[in-house]
């Protein structure tokens, strides 16, 4: 077995949740505010009990932050999801984007270009999300089909739903640690 797969097995075995360990060199002014205040306003509504705790309280109870040696951190968890720009902490957690000119990468264009279009895109989860989406709508030929009665209906070239199903799950369900920390998503449409 190699490395990665023995820290698996153990973090597996252990229950050791890479999403929230503390990212000590940030702090609570790292996080976004304003999407903190909206998630402690939804989730006081939605959970009653909660309108008893007080911010700290709430953000320690949603693992979004941790208390070590009587400080508050972000944990990963809450630095990818409401950070304000995770990749000063974690620069390569981002997703690059291309477009290939022919049908396998490396295969390059008319002119010898590599990429008919390419991108970096960062941010937190949902802006990283956004991001790729709109990158791939930018990308993406789109059918224009006029029904009987004169409406038009615009057909993009992927399903949009099943695109961003996938780029959630890669984002969400991707391996945070420390063997995989250094890696970032790459997205390609040929």
């Amino acid at each position: 077995m190699t490395k990665y797969e023995i820290y698996a097995l153990d973090a597996y075995k252990k229950r050791i949740d890479e999403d929230l360990k503390i990212v000590e060199q940030s702090q609570l002014k790292n996080l976004d505010k304003r999407k903190l205040e909206e998630y402690i306003r939804k989730i006081k509504k939605e959970k009653p009990k909660f309108s008893k705790k007080g911010k700290v309280s709430i953000l320690k109870l949603s693992n979004i932050v941790k208390e070590k040696n009587g400080e508050i951190f972000p944990t990963f968890a809450g630095m990818m999801v409401f950070g304000e720009y995770p990749q000063q902490f974690y620069p390569q957690l981002f997703i690059a984007c291309s477009i290939i000119p022919g049908y396998e990468l490396g295969e390059l264009g008319k002119v010898g270009e590599q990429f008919t279009d390419n991108a970096r895109i960062e941010g937190n989860i949902e802006e990283m999300l956004e991001g790729a989406m709109n990158f791939l709508e930018k990308n993406m030929r789109i059918k224009i089909v006029v029904n009987s009665n004169g409406r038009r209906n615009n057909i993009s070239e992927y399903p949009l739903v099943a695109l961003r199903e996938a780029i959630v799950n890669v984002l969400v369900h991707r391996d945070y640690s420390i063997y995989t920390e250094k890696s970032y998503i790459r997205v390609f449409k040929y």
